[in-house]
C-alpha cells in the first residue's frame, strides 16, 4: 500500500482500517494504530472500525486481509482477499499494484 501511494499519490487515495476496536481502550487503540503509522512513514489514513471482525468479513463477503479497490467514479472494481484456500495469497505487487496501474491507465 505505501508503494502504491507513493507512486501514485496524485492519483490515488489510499486508507487503511483496523477491526481492533476496543470500546473500553479506545484512545490507547487510536495512538496505537497512529504510531504504527507514522514508525513506518506511512502517510495515509487510518480508520479504527467498531463492527465485529466476522460481520465486516460477511459484509463483504471476503476474509481480512481485504483490499477494495474503487474507481474515480466510486465504483468498486474488484475485492482482493485471501478466501480461497486453493489459490495463492494476494500481494500489492503482483496483484494490487498493477490492478490499480491498469485502471489508471484507462481514466
Amino acid at each position: 500500500m505505501v508503494q502504491l501511494h507513493q507512486k501514485h499519490e496524485d492519483k490515488v487515495v489510499c486508507i487503511t482500517a483496523s477491526l481492533d476496536y476496543d470500546e473500553s481502550d479506545a484512545d490507547a487503540i487510536k495512538g496505537e494504530i497512529k504510531g504504527f503509522l507514522q514508525d513506518r512513514e506511512i502517510n495515509v489514513t487510518g480508520l479504527l472500525i467498531k463492527e465485529d471482525p466476522i460481520e465486516v468479513q460477511d459484509k463483504f463477503e471476503a476474509t481480512i486481509p481485504i483490499v477494495l479497490v474503487y474507481d474515480q467514479q466510486g465504483e468498486l472494481r474488484h475485492t482482493f482477499h485471501n478466501g480461497d484456500a486453493a489459490a495463492e495469497p494476494f500481494t500489492y505487487e503482483d496483484d494490487v499494484i498493477p490492478f490499480v496501474e491498469e485502471l489508471l491507465k484507462d481514466s
